[in-house]
C-alpha cells in the first residue's frame, strides 16, 4: 500500500493542526498567568494603570443617582503603557474602565479562562457594603481575579505557587 503525499497532508491538516492549536492556546493561557503574576512588576502596573485612570475623564452613568455596573472602553486619546501591552502574546489585553471608577485588565478572554486584574484609585470608595474587589490582593489597590476561584476551592494554592515560584504546582 502506497501512502500518497496528498493523504499525508490531509492527515497533518485534519489531525495535527487542531492539536497544535489546542496546545498553543492553553500554553499561552498558562504563560499569561505566569507573566501577570510572577514576571510583571506590580508596582509599575499599578502606577501605569492609575495614570490611565487619571487621564481617562470618563463621565459615569448613573441611574437615580447610583452608578450602574458597566464597563467603558478607554478613550482613544489614552495611550496604553508598555507594562500593560505586554501582558498578552497576541494583541492588547482588554483594558476597560468600570463605572465605579476602577480599571480592569482582562488577560484571559474566554469564558472558561477569564482572569486579569482590577486596579483601584487611591481614593476609591466602595459602592456598596461587602464589595468584592477581586479574588486575591496582590498589593494595595491591585487585585487579581480569576474564574478558577469559582470552580476550585483550593485554587488559591495554585495562584500562590505562581506568585512565589513562577510556575504551576
Amino acid at each position: 500500500m502506497k501512502i500518497r503525499i496528498k493523504d499525508s497532508l490531509l492527515f497533518i491538516v485534519v489531525l495535527l493542526v487542531p492539536v497544535c492549536f489546542f496546545l498553543v492556546f492553553y500554553t499561552g493561557l498558562y504563560s499569561s498567568r505566569i507573566r501577570l503574576l510572577y514576571r510583571t512588576d506590580h508596582q509599575e502596573l499599578l502606577n501605569a494603570s492609575r495614570e490611565i485612570l487619571s487621564k481617562a475623564n470618563v463621565e459615569y452613568e448613573t441611574i437615580n443617582g447610583i452608578r450602574s455596573d458597566r464597563f467603558y472602553d478607554l478613550p482613544k486619546s489614552v495611550e496604553v503603557p508598555k507594562v500593560i501591552r505586554r501582558l498578552t502574546l497576541i494583541g492588547f489585553p482588554g483594558v476597560h474602565i468600570h463605572n465605579y471608577g476602577f480599571l480592569r485588565i482582562v488577560v484571559g478572554k474566554n469564558r472558561d479562562n477569564l482572569f486579569g486584574v482590577h486596579i483601584y484609585p487611591e481614593d476609591f470608595n466602595e459602592p456598596y457594603v461587602n464589595y468584592g474587589y477581586g479574588n486575591k490582593e496582590l498589593m494595595p489597590g491591585l487585585w487579581y481575579f480569576d474564574i478558577g476561584y469559582v470552580e476550585d476551592p483550593e485554587y488559591d494554592k495554585v495562584i500562590d505557587s505562581i506568585i512565589k515560584n513562577g510556575k504551576f504546582p
